[in-house]
């Protein structure tokens, strides 16, 4: 029983090393642990240590449910975290925590693919527009339950320790080199619009909607700016994609090398995310079907490419003259 045991911990373990990695060299290395001893554990001899599982799925970015439940093969895993309605600012740090190690991984990789659907802005495209990014932080504190329900946003600080990792994770993402964004045609209208909720209950000023706005605008001219291009100053190759049906939640799926992970968002901030093969290819198989309803307009359809942003121009601009008046 406990060799059946310590054969199924140990085939689920290899299972997860990606096929480029020769897996007895990696676990010698990972674990310190001399060749014979991985063997024994190959073999079942022997059961990797709960610390060792722990430190693999730290490496290999799984989750431990699945290497210890035996019975996980009829279930998908999803990663949440338990504080992410009650510590706004733990909850960021640990995000972006891990988007950086998963950056990183995606850096080393042979081959990357990202593709982002999305409804609203997503906060990890907005990295580099602070007050987008603080507004984010704002509202993320508000359904964190964590300020009172007249929290003003002048009064909302992103903590220097959020900032620095911040930038520490523009850099890395700067240099990952394959984006597809599948767009709602509301994405923008949507952000702007719960902006307008806040300032709508005199939670911020006119100049702060204005700086918010010009911020979102930025953003946007950004994004054009990619859009006709088809690339980055950093080299990194992009293609957007308009929906032509409604997009419910924003999404990423990401590959590198021969390992998948998806993140769905069930609310703004705090993603649930699974690395689970057969889950993750039902979320590309969704990708898929939505792009068959969406148009490229990256390097093409440029009356369509030409239409969208100067409506989303124009929305932004006169619903902020409208409500300024």
């Amino acid at each position: 029983m406990t060799k059946n045991l310590n054969n199924m911990l140990a085939k689920r373990i290899f299972e997860k090393i990606p096929s480029n990695i020769k897996p007895v060299e990696y676990l010698m290395e990972t674990l310190g642990l001399a060749k014979e001893s991985i063997y024994r554990r190959k073999r079942g001899e022997l059961s990797f240590s709960f610390k060792e599982i722990v430190k693999l799925s730290k490496e290999l970015n799984f989750s431990i449910d699945e290497i210890i439940d035996r019975n996980s093969e009829d279930k998908v895993i999803f990663n949440i975290r338990n504080n992410a309605l009650y510590n706004p600012e733990e909850t960021v740090m640990v995000m972006l925590s891990e988007y950086l190690n998963l950056v990183q991984k995606e850096y080393k990789a042979h081959h990357v693919e990202i593709i982002i659907t999305q409804n609203r802005v997503i906060p990890i495209y907005a990295l580099k527009f602070k007050h987008l990014f603080k507004f984010f932080y704002y509202k993320w504190m508000h359904q964190g339950y964590q300020v009172p329900l007249n929290f003003y946003y002048a009064n909302a600080v992103v903590p220097t320790k959020i900032l620095v990792l911040k930038d520490k994770l523009i850099s890395y993402i700067n240099q990952i080199s394959n984006y597809t964004f599948i767009i709602d045609p509301l994405t923008y209208k949507n952000t702007f619009d719960d902006i307008l909720y806040y300032y709508e209950r005199n939670l911020m000023t006119k100049e702060e909607l204005l700086i918010l706005k010009d911020d979102l605008l930025n953003l946007l001219k950004h994004t054009e700016s990619l859009t006709q291009r088809g690339i980055s100053d950093s080299g990194a190759i992009y293609q957007f994609y308009l929906s032509s049906l409604n997009i419910e939640s924003n999404t990423i799926y990401v590959k590198y090398d021969d390992i998948t992970e998806s993140f769905l968002w069930l609310h703004y901030v705090n993603p649930i995310n699974t690395n689970d093969k057969y889950m993750c290819a039902i979320h590309k198989g969704w990708i898929d079907s939505m792009k068959r309803y969406s148009s490229l307009i990256t390097h093409s359809n440029v009356i369509l490419q030409t239409k969208f942003y100067n409506e989303q121009y124009k929305y932004l601009e006169n619903s902020a003259k409208s409500i300024l008046k």
